[in-house]
């Protein structure tokens, strides 16, 4: 119900510093959609027990920073909605850098959480 999905908004506006706007999801363009599902597939691909090792939680660290390069270099989003997806992206952007730098299993693995839970707010908040 709407009090929820409010309540829900101000939760995580505490917590990433994003709102909705006024009440409804920001304008994402189809670049900036498809490459976020992609970052989804890459983090689901390692989202194994059998590939919990620092040297694949580094190469997933690649892998989502390639597909970050590519959002960014292929960015077309104006105005208030690229602002928007700034104060998302720029969390993810350092989650991934620590992924690539982390030289703990149980770090790594912390880190990897919190890009996941990055990326599944993109749909909480943009269309």
């Amino acid at each position: 119900d709407e009090q929820t999905a409010e309540s829900e908004n101000h939760r995580l506006h505490q917590s990433t510093g994003l709102l909705l706007n006024n009440g409804k999801k920001w304008n994402a363009d189809e670049h900036t959609v498809a490459t976020v599902q992609n970052l989804h597939e890459i983090l689901k691909s390692y989202n194994t027990d059998a590939s919990q090792s620092i040297e694949s939680y580094h190469k997933a660290a690649n892998e989502l920073q390639q597909g970050i390069d590519g959002l960014i270099k292929g960015c077309r989003m104006q105005g208030a909605d690229h602002d928007a997806l700034h104060l998302w992206l720029e969390p993810l952007m350092e989650q991934v850098a620590q992924l690539g730098e982390s030289k703990d299993l149980s770090q790594s693995e912390q880190v990897f959480n919190k890009i996941n839970q990055q990326l599944s707010l993109f749909f909480f908040f943009f269309n």
